[in-house]
């Protein structure tokens, strides 16, 4: 349940302050960093929730799941970890070019996969992967 509401809830909805709520400068800012960083910490809590849980299944492993699961973090990771755009007028470091771009293709890669890990998990049970 940690990861739904983590990944599956609020992580997109800090993508959409960010994308839709532009116009409330720089109220906007504050609140995506907000629910990103909210939808972040239930992510690594689920993930560390799960490894846990993974370590007591013996036998009983979902590779395609695991595999997901990792990537998702890394990226989710990189993300939070890496300095952010030039966004805030408080902000005078200097960014590169490409930046604004491979934070966008994180952010897309990033959503596909939450998409189809949630889906995948909570309304296919059945699936096995």
């Amino acid at each position: 349940m940690l990861n739904v509401v983590g990944w599956g809830i609020l992580l997109p909805c800090g993508v959409m302050a960010a994308r839709y709520l532009r116009f409330a400068d720089p109220v906007w800012f504050y609140l995506h960093v907000a629910i990103q960083i909210c939808g972040f910490t239930l992510g690594v809590a689920g993930w560390a929730t799960g490894l846990r849980l993974g370590s007591y299944s013996v036998g009983i492993v979902y590779h395609k799941h695991r595999i997901i699961g990792i990537v998702l973090f890394a990226i989710s990771t990189l993300q939070v970890s890496k300095p952010k755009r030039n966004d805030l007028p408080s902000c005078t470091h200097s960014q590169p070019a490409s930046q604004p771009f491979t934070y966008f293709i994180e952010t897309l890669l990033l959503l596909l996969l939450l998409l189809d890990h949630v889906m995948r998990c909570c309304c296919c049970r059945c699936v096995q992967f």
